[in-house]
């Protein structure tokens, strides 16, 4: 465990210059931390303690993380959980830093944040696209089938891909993940507790299913579902882009 006043200083005392990302239950902060004669660049997630669900998905996220290690996920390095120098209480979550940051800020970038370093354009060419659907796809095959309990990510979308310094693609934000059963075939006990757990189980898949989807279109259109219902919104349903269904297909396959 990391102490609040370690992370104090890792990242300048929480600065705005060090704010790298901000969702509903925290915020995220470049840090260096020094741990052993080392200095390690790391993200500091700092839970929003006030936001209802807060607390949950700060335990959420160790439980899933602190069981699952795969090349393609995001990986925990530590967790701190104390109180903060105003005596409130203080719960935050170190990863490894991903330094090219998430795919959505390469999909959706403005043109002002359109370069990298030494002035390079921030597009993504084909291969580049193809390996991180690809690594995505594995993360996904080893959530559902190679962990000793199936997780369900529940909530997959481009902000929550990260990529390495080598555009190596990690799946982070475990907040919202779930635990599905491991062998519906082999549940004990009555017909309803098996039905219980068979439609839990579907309704998870169903959910995880939507989440490849509208992330598959997404990384092949560039253009998020906000986007798409604030267009029809306001010039009415029928008047809607409308996308080949050829690109749910491949990339649903790609996905599973």
């Amino acid at each position: 465990m990391v102490s609040f006043q370690e992370l104090l200083k890792a990242t300048d005392g929480f600065a705005s210059a060090n704010l790298i990302g901000e969702g509903c239950f925290g915020r995220v902060y470049r840090g260096i931390l020094d741990q052993n004669q080392e200095r390690n660049v790391i993200a500091v997630k700092v839970m929003n303690l006030l936001e209802q669900g807060g607390s949950k998905s700060f335990l959420k996220e160790c439980k899933t993380l602190r069981n699952v290690r795969h090349r393609n996920l995001v990986r925990i390095i530590s967790a701190c959980s104390g109180i903060d120098f105003q005596g409130n209480p203080f719960k935050a979550l170190m990863y490894e830093f991903m330094p090219n940051g998430s795919l959505e800020g390469w999909l959706h970038a403005t043109k002002e944040a359109n370069t990298i370093e030494h002035g390079e354009p921030k597009i993504l060419n084909f291969p580049q696209r193809l390996n991180i659907a690809i690594d995505v796809a594995s993360a996904l095959d080893y959530l559902h089938h190679h962990c000793e309990v199936p997780v369900v990510h529940c909530d997959l979308k481009p902000s929550n891909i990260l990529l390495d310094h080598d555009m190596v693609a990690h799946v982070g934000d475990f907040g919202l993940a779930r635990f599905s059963p491991k062998s519906i075939n082999n549940s004990c006990g009555n017909s309803t507790s098996t039905l219980g757990l068979k439609g839990t189980s579907m309704a998870l898949e169903q959910w995880q299913q939507q989440a490849r989807t509208c992330t598959a279109l997404e990384y092949t259109c560039r253009k998020c579902s906000q986007q798409q219902k604030s267009k029809e919104s306001k010039h009415g349903r029928n008047q809607k882009e409308r996308v080949p269904d050829f690109h749910l297909g491949s990339w649903n396959c790609l996905f599973r």
